[in-house]
């Protein structure tokens, strides 16, 4: 993992954590940045799903959670090139969330598979999150998050 802290990637965004975990079976790309006063993340999943990649992602999660600026963080998690996700990976995700949802804002979800869908959206239920939505592109993605593209 490599751990890159408060660099700029636009004038108006501030990275305040960047991260890649790599085990050559999955791959996650984690960025959080700010945003004026808002506090952002961008997830993208590709590969098939591990509990040690599951296990990085609730470290990047808890990392974020500590850097975040604002109460609440809104997220873009991209999985369209996920190839497999473990149900105890999606569990452990959960129990996450559970701990933690009152620091999560708005969730889109783009690109999932009817699989990968209905494990998030059980994920979602019994945390009792009802901030998540699925969406086919980055655009609708934005569009429910209320981002702003360029």
């Amino acid at each position: 993992m490599n751990d890159t802290t408060a660099t700029t990637s636009s004038p108006s965004e501030v990275d305040l954590l960047v991260d890649v975990y790599d085990d050559r079976k999955v791959r996650i790309e984690f960025r959080l940045y700010r945003l004026g006063d808002a506090t952002r993340a961008k997830v993208t999943v590709s590969g098939s799903g591990t509990m040690e990649g599951a296990h990085a992602l609730v470290a990047f999660l808890d990392k974020a959670v500590a850097k975040a600026t604002a109460d609440k963080t809104s997220a873009m998690v991209f999985l369209a090139a996920v190839e497999s996700t473990p149900i105890r990976a999606q569990f452990l995700l959960g129990k996450w969330l559970i701990g933690n949802k009152q620091r999560v804002g708005q969730v889109s979800v783009v690109g999932a598979k009817a699989w990968e869908r209905k494990l998030a959206s059980a994920v979602a239920a019994i945390a009792n999150f009802k901030h998540i939505a699925f969406h086919e592109t980055e655009v609708a993605g934005n569009t429910f998050l209320g981002w702003q593209t360029r």
